[in-house]
């Protein structure tokens, strides 16, 4: 893993509402309770913001869907007012009627913007990592998994997050701490990102088994049914989390010959397979190379 100062950008996630509802969704959005729901106080964005003076990378705003933000005009203001950079700030957004309402602030407030509609022709090309399968349940070879888990390619190529829950060391982390109904992450605190892997210790053994972000597996396209491994559909169970009609059950476990075998051709951060061709895993990652990135 690498320090949170090195990532390309931080993401504040400043709601978790969306007007889709997409497979594999990074923020988990199909699982959450309604109580779960979040719309991130201005005093908290502002905190976050902050937080985040001196940070090298880029500083992401970011959902569920952010224009949706009751008070989403407000946050551009602060991020205006926030004496960083204009050309640091993008907007990760789906587009959408809050998007077409918010255009002229959103070109006046962000220095890019990412976008990714997730039309149905996008939903028929895209392929997703399943991140419901989680680690601990699908990969028995303990010394392999914590390899994945170390090297998991989320943690390298996408972005600490900022959250009303807290600061984490991985946007993925950030989620499952919602779901779970986990007990938050870091205090949002000036220079809380200059965090090293060592200090990732607390996040990474409370969220890391639970996903599937690391196994080398076949990816799925957004309109398929999900997959949830054995023990995570246990653990949605208790946490009494919505799993509809969608989720189908994976109870075995991946050998590493198996594993192996799909990394020659896995690629799960470049998803956006309508518009790139995938590159083989274990390549470098640049801003700008992948569907996440301006």
């Amino acid at each position: 893993m690498k320090p949170i100062s090195e990532a390309w950008c931080c993401q504040i996630d400043v709601n978790n509402r969306c007007h889709l509802d997409c497979a594999y969704c990074s923020r988990l959005l199909r699982h959450t309770r309604a109580d779960q729901r979040f719309n991130m106080s201005l005093h908290d964005f502002r905190t976050a913001l902050e937080s985040l003076s001196g940070f090298p990378g880029k500083i992401g705003i970011i959902g569920g869907e952010p224009t949706l933000h009751p008070e989403f005009s407000k946050l551009c203001y602060a991020v205006q007012l926030s004496g960083i950079s204009k050309a640091t700030f993008g907007l990760f957004t789906s587009g959408g009627k809050g998007y077409d309402k918010h255009r002229g602030l959103i070109d006046e407030t962000f220095g890019f913007v990412a976008m990714n509609k997730h039309t149905e022709e996008q939903k028929q090309a895209c392929l997703h990592q399943p991140l419901t399968v989680g680690v601990d349940d699908v990969v028995k070879d303990e010394a392999y998994r914590q390899k994945l888990i170390e090297n998991c390619w989320v943690q390298q190529q996408w972005c600490p997050s900022v959250n009303p829950k807290g600061a984490f060391f991985c946007e993925i982390a950030a989620a499952w701490d919602v779901i779970l109904d986990g007990p938050g992450g870091w205090v949002v605190e000036p220079g809380w990102w200059k965090r090293s892997p060592e200090n990732f210790a607390d996040q990474i053994n409370r969220y890391c088994g639970h996903c599937g972000m690391p196994v080398p597996m076949a990816r799925e396209h957004l309109g398929v049914k999900e997959q949830i491994s054995a023990g995570n559909l246990k653990l949605f169970n208790e946490h009494r989390l919505p799993l509809h009609d969608f989720v189908t059950v994976v109870s075995g476990s991946f050998t590493v010959e198996q594993m192996e075998a799909v990394k020659v051709n896995w690629d799960p951060g470049n998803y956006r397979g309508d518009i790139r061709n995938d590159r083989p895993y274990g390549h470098a990652c640049a801003a700008g190379s992948s569907g996440r990135r301006p």
